[in-house]
C-alpha cells in the first residue's frame, strides 16, 4: 500500500487507482525475484547457512551429528544446535536417528526438493 500510496502522489492523485496497486505489486515482485537470485537460500544465519552447505556437499547420505560439530571444531555446539533446529522448522533439512550397538546417531539430510 506505501508503494501504492507513493505512485499515486507521483501521479498527483487523490487516491490510489487499480493502476498504483498494479505498479506497486510489480515493484515488490521485481524486489523479491531479486532478492532470491542474489540471496538463494541462505537464512541469514552464518552457522546454519555453514551447516546447510556442508549437508548438500556430503551428498544424499548427509552428515552425522559428531560430524557436524566438528565443522566447527566443537567449539559452536549451543548454536549449531539452534541452527539444525532452525533448519529443521524451515523445511531445509531432516533428521533421521539410527540405533547402534551404543547410543544412537542422528543423522542430518537435505529434506525433498531442497
Amino acid at each position: 500500500m506505501r508503494l501504492a500510496l507513493l505512485y499515486a502522489l507521483l501521479d498527483e492523485s487523490d487516491h490510489i487507482k487499480v493502476e498504483h496497486l498494479k505498479a506497486a505489486e510489480a515493484v515488490w515482485q521485481c524486489a523479491e525475484a531479486s532478492a532470491e537470485y542474489i540471496f538463494g537460500t541462505a537464512t541469514g544465519n552464518h552457522v546454519a547457512d555453514r551447516i546447510k552447505d556442508a549437508i548438500k556437499d556430503s551428498g544424499s547420505g548427509g552428515l552425522t551429528q559428531t560430524e557436524i560439530n566438528r565443522l566447527f571444531n566443537s567449539h559452536k555446539n549451543k548454536e549449531a544446535a539452534l541452527a539444525l533446529a532452525e533448519l529443521r522448522d524451515e523445511g531445509f533439512i531432516v533428521s533421521e536417528e539410527v540405533r547402534t550397538s551404543g547410543r544412537p546417531k542422528t543423522t542430518w539430510r537435505l529434506a525433498n526438493g531442497t
